[in-house]
Protein backbone atom coordinates (compact mmCIF):
# COMPACT_ATOMS: atom_id res chain seq x y z
CA UNK A 1 0.00 0.00 0.00
CA UNK A 2 1.20 3.52 -0.75
CA UNK A 3 1.33 5.44 2.52
CA UNK A 4 2.32 8.88 1.18
CA UNK A 5 3.73 10.76 -1.79
CA UNK A 6 7.09 12.51 -1.40
CA UNK A 7 8.36 15.45 -3.42
CA UNK A 8 11.87 15.72 -4.84
CA UNK A 9 13.37 17.53 -1.86
CA UNK A 10 11.94 15.00 0.57
CA UNK A 11 13.50 12.11 -1.36
CA UNK A 12 16.90 13.80 -1.63
CA UNK A 13 16.92 14.92 1.99
CA UNK A 14 15.96 11.43 3.16
CA UNK A 15 18.61 9.72 1.04
CA UNK A 16 21.31 12.06 2.33
CA UNK A 17 20.07 12.14 5.92
CA UNK A 18 19.74 15.92 5.61
CA UNK A 19 18.66 17.85 8.69
CA UNK A 20 16.19 19.87 6.58
CA UNK A 21 13.87 16.84 6.43
CA UNK A 22 11.28 17.23 9.15
CA UNK A 23 11.07 14.72 11.96
CA UNK A 24 7.49 13.96 10.90
CA UNK A 25 8.53 13.19 7.31
CA UNK A 26 11.40 10.95 8.44
CA UNK A 27 9.16 9.04 10.85
CA UNK A 28 6.47 8.62 8.19
CA UNK A 29 8.98 7.19 5.70
CA UNK A 30 10.63 4.88 8.22
CA UNK A 31 7.36 3.62 9.71
CA UNK A 32 6.00 2.91 6.22
CA UNK A 33 9.13 0.93 5.33
CA UNK A 34 9.03 -0.98 8.61
CA UNK A 35 5.58 -2.41 7.88
CA UNK A 36 6.11 -2.92 4.14
CA UNK A 37 4.22 0.12 2.89
CA UNK A 38 5.59 2.38 0.17
CA UNK A 39 6.28 6.08 -0.21
CA UNK A 40 5.58 7.07 -3.80
CA UNK A 41 7.39 9.75 -5.75
CA UNK A 42 7.26 11.09 -9.27
CA UNK A 43 9.40 9.73 -12.06
CA UNK A 44 10.48 13.36 -12.47
CA UNK A 45 12.11 13.06 -9.06
CA UNK A 46 14.40 10.36 -10.46
CA UNK A 47 15.12 12.56 -13.48
CA UNK A 48 15.96 15.53 -11.24
CA UNK A 49 18.26 13.40 -9.10
CA UNK A 50 20.03 11.92 -12.12
CA UNK A 51 20.49 15.32 -13.76
CA UNK A 52 21.94 16.74 -10.56
CA UNK A 53 23.89 13.69 -9.43
CA UNK A 54 27.35 15.15 -10.22
CA UNK A 55 26.51 18.14 -8.01
CA UNK A 56 25.02 16.00 -5.26
CA UNK A 57 27.68 13.29 -5.27
CA UNK A 58 30.49 15.82 -5.13
CA UNK A 59 29.60 16.45 -1.49
CA UNK A 60 28.24 13.13 -0.30
CA UNK A 61 27.89 9.55 -1.43
CA UNK A 62 24.32 8.41 -1.91
CA UNK A 63 23.22 5.43 0.12
CA UNK A 64 21.54 3.42 -2.62
CA UNK A 65 20.21 0.88 -0.15
CA UNK A 66 17.88 3.58 1.22
CA UNK A 67 16.11 3.88 -2.12
CA UNK A 68 14.18 0.88 -3.36
CA UNK A 69 12.48 1.39 -6.70
CA UNK A 70 9.24 -0.46 -7.17
CA UNK A 71 8.03 -0.73 -10.76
Amino acid sequence: MIRAVADTHTVIWYLFNDSRLSRTARITIEEAAAVGNMIAFSSMTLAAISLNMPVISRDRAIQASRLRTVW
